[in-house]
């Protein structure tokens, strides 16, 4: 999101946009557009739909989590809400079966977590957006009892071990590496 990078030739920090240390300072989160980009830009440019947009959100969960709320831009919020909303309507599976459970990870494993997301989903989306579009991606990814009122991971709910898990993340790692290369023309030279 803020846009640091660390030279570790010069042992110095590049601030790429000009205001992402003033916004850690300030404990702001933001979209980092470059010059003339639009957010449809930004969105569009991602491994699949949804991850930057779930990174966003597990950002400001993290924050929310340690006590240290991060603020930032409403109109980005309501940017996000829109790109996840199409994503999770067009992307889920592949959200479901590698994003979702990767980027969010630490808000997976307990029912604190779980209600952190579902407040956030409320808030900026409302209840039905969660019951519809987020509670059956939770529900096959959350750890066994962190999704308060149902079953959640365990035998036959699509939770997988954390040897098969790994093993699939891998796989789907190469996935999404190859399709990438096939859209972009790049070509891939022998070892």
């Amino acid at each position: 999101m803020n846009d640091l990078v660390y030279d570790l030739t010069n042992d110095v920090i590049i601030d790429k946009t000009g205001r992402g240390v003033m916004d850690i300072r300030n404990r702001t989160l933001r979209i980092t557009l470059g010059p003339g980009e639009s957010f449809a830009d930004w969105a569009a440019h991602n491994f699949t739909p949804g991850n930057k947009e779930l990174r966003f959100v597990k950002f400001l969960l993290r924050a929310e989590a340690k006590g240290e709320p991060l603020n930032f831009d409403d109109t980005e919020c309501v940017c996000i809400v829109e790109s996840l909303r199409s994503a999770l309507r067009t992307n889920a599976d592949a959200l479901r079966a590698f994003w979702f459970g990767y980027t969010l990870k630490a808000q997976m494993q307990d029912a604190k977590g779980v209600a952190t997301l579902k407040a956030w989903v409320d808030k900026h989306g409302g209840p039905a957006w969660w019951e519809e579009q987020w509670e059956p991606i939770v529900r096959a990814c959350a750890a066994p009892g962190a999704l308060a009122g149902g079953r959640s991971g365990g035998k036959g709910s699509g939770r997988l071990t954390a040897k098969a898990l790994q093993r699939t993340r891998r796989v789907r790692c190469l996935q999404v590496l190859q399709q990438w290369v096939r859209k972009s023309g790049a070509r891939t030279h022998p070892a």
